[in-house]
């Protein structure tokens, strides 16, 4: 049983993507600080707890990496509602990986509309690029979704995409509501009873 004394705030955090494109990857790259060649396919999803601090709060992050296959779709969607946010990767040596970011933005959309960051990983192939920075960054700003770049093989931008992601949730989902951040301590923010508090914005 979580002991909610042992932190301020949890997060649930949720990364979609098409298979392959590297989620498990960023997702070990930043828990584990590790990164490996031979990253087997998740099957249906895989799921991990990580404790940050940020402005002097202790947060536990929730992280749900969701399979990309089609045939797990509707058991990874059983994990969509009740995320604060929601990371989505493609490959940017495979465009049909980027060409696939809308539907994942309108199957998200479906549960809530929390905030999302686009992420293209495998920077590092720069030979086998297939989408470029530009093309990716004006996808993203049509939709008002930040775009960054990252390679979990490099460890490129991996802390940087999940500061950003705390911050977001942090800044928008619970001071939009005008409430002290510091008037709340242990709070389950995954519970329907708190939707209210952190819905506001969205």
């Amino acid at each position: 049983m979580d002991n909610y004394n042992l932190y301020d705030y949890l997060f649930k955090i949720v990364i979609v993507g098409d298979s392959g494109s590297g989620k498990s990857s960023i997702l070990s790259r930043y828990v584990d600080e590790k990164f490996t060649h031979d990253h087997i396919s998740t099957i249906g999803v895989d799921f991990v707890i990580h404790n940050v601090e940020y402005n002097g709060k202790l947060i536990k992050l929730q992280i749900w990496d969701t399979a990309g296959q089609c045939r797990f779709r509707t058991i990874s969607s059983m994990y969509y509602k009740g995320a604060h946010a929601a990371i989505i990767v493609f490959s940017i040596d495979n465009r049909k990986s980027f060409e696939n970011l809308l539907s994942w933005i309108e199957e998200l959309d479906k549960y809530d509309n929390y905030p999302k960051i686009i992420v293209g990983n495998k920077s590092d192939k720069i030979e086998q690029r297939e989408v470029y920075y530009t093309e990716a960054k004006e996808f993203c700003d049509r939709y008002n979704i930040l775009y960054i770049e990252t390679s979990a093989k490099n460890n490129i931008n991996i802390n940087k995409l999940f500061e950003e992601i705390i911050n977001d949730v942090y800044t928008k989902q619970l001071e939009c509501n005008k409430v002290l951040v510091s008037e709340y301590k242990s709070i389950d923010l995954t519970k329907d009873k708190d939707k209210s508090f952190y819905n506001c914005c969205y």
